[in-house]
């Protein structure tokens, strides 16, 4: 019997933190063939002299770049990805304070990075797969996207924008295309050096078989998803519940560095 062809998975920010982590889980994986771009050259020789697969410098927030990039991968793969998992997002320092007190560029630079960036992906890579009548979107939400801090104003803005544009994709997408916003939980990133809570190496080992069954499941498209495990029952916020505060403490975290 022929062997199926590989399938493959298209992540955006894979310089760095969830992406990165990401790109490893799913390079580890037979009959699946990776496809990443970031920002920092460097650290994309580095991840591809590890994992090889297809790596890329491409900044999300630069439309054309993102439909170059889209067309060539595309091409050289044979055919649109099996999951697209739009990943690429920043939290600057100057974005930790109150909401009125965001510098008006620095505002701006994270939602073109984390709102529109999704939105690049998608305009590109989400035609082909639905011409093709198959894969999964996947947008990388926060917690902070389905609720609010008082130093999270520019970053909770564009992780509300990411869940309610992907349940938008969700609605337009023909089954058995899935869409889906996916909230990681908090992990020791670049962005929380010191926190103690997982990995990203750690939460992806979970996450790629989450994704993968997500991805053929068309009954979830649309549903706001965490990874189980990484937010507590209570902070993870379902369509139809009202809006809640973000929990004081740790009282978000269901898992600790294991």
């Amino acid at each position: 019997m022929a062997s199926s062809p590989p399938q493959l998975v298209v992540i955006s920010g894979v310089s760095s933190g969830i992406g990165r982590a990401l790109f490893r889980g799913f390079s580890r994986l037979e009959n699946f063939r990776v496809a990443g771009c970031g920002r920092r050259q460097e650290r994309l020789d580095a991840l591809q002299s590890e994992c090889g697969g297809d790596v890329a410098a491409v900044d999300v927030t630069d439309d054309d770049a993102v439909g170059a990039w889209a067309s060539r991968v595309i091409s050289s793969h044979g055919g649109p990805p099996a999951i697209v998992i739009a990943n690429a997002g920043i939290m600057p320092a100057a974005a930790k304070c109150e909401p009125w007190a965001t510098p008006a560029a620095v505002f701006d630079e994270v939602l073109q990075v984390n709102t529109a960036g999704v939105a690049n992906i998608a305009r590109h890579f989400l035609p082909p797969m639905v011409a093709a009548q198959r894969g999964a979107f996947i947008g990388i939400s926060s917690g902070s996207g389905r609720s609010t801090g008082a130093t999270k104003g520019a970053y909770s803005a564009s992780k509300f924008a990411v869940e309610a544009y992907v349940k938008c994709i969700a609605h337009a997408l023909p089954p058995p295309l899935v869409a889906v916003p996916l909230a990681p939980g908090t992990l020791k990133t670049e962005m929380n050096p010191d926190a103690p809570v997982p990995t990203p190496e750690e939460w992806a080992a979970d996450a790629v078989p989450f994704i993968l069954d997500a991805a053929g499941k068309p009954e979830l498209s649309g549903a706001s998803l965490s990874v189980p495990g990484y937010y507590s029952t209570a902070f993870i916020i379902r369509d139809g519940q009202p809006l809640l505060p973000e929990p004081r403490g740790d009282a978000r975290y269901a898992r600790t560095v294991r």
